[in-house]
């Protein structure tokens, strides 16, 4: 059982690590004026007219049970130590390379070397430590350049 809860628990630091990635960068695109196929609170609203309404509509179910959550209590803690006046802080490109360590690519390659070595046990333990240490800096990070700015 304890193998379970670890792995549970890599699960869940690694989802958290890719929503903070992905609420930074959809941030990034809206604000700039890029990519709009994603939201930063995903709905049907904006259905594409090929899209099958049916699928649709389950594979947001399926996003709500899974990410949704995550996303949203992602966005008031953001809300919370972002201050309104600080909006450009998104537009930092230095944050946002930064935040890449984050997102799947990074993930996936980080379990790709570590499986060529035959270690892949360590990325549970990087994924719960180190990964999430980092993201919580890079939180801290963003707080402080969004406080500063402001006085």
């Amino acid at each position: 059982i304890d193998r379970i809860i670890i792995a549970i628990l890599a699960l869940e630091s690694a989802t958290w690590q890719g929503t903070a990635f992905n609420y930074y960068y959809v941030y990034y695109r809206t604000l700039t004026g890029g990519d709009t196929t994603s939201k930063l609170q995903e709905t049907a609203e904006a259905e594409n007219p090929r899209d099958n309404p049916q699928i649709l509509r389950l594979l947001l179910i399926l996003y709500r049970f899974i990410y949704g959550w995550q996303d949203a209590l992602f966005a008031k803690i953001d809300r919370a130590i972002t201050p309104a006046q600080a909006a450009e802080i998104y537009r930092n490109k230095q944050l946002l390379t930064a935040t890449t360590a984050m997102g799947l690519g990074f993930q996936l390659l980080l379990i790709a070397l570590l499986a060529w070595i035959d270690r892949i046990d360590w990325a549970v333990w990087l994924f719960i430590g180190p990964l999430n240490v980092y993201w919580v800096i890079i939180i801290f990070i963003r707080y402080r350049l969004s406080h500063r700015r402001v006085k």
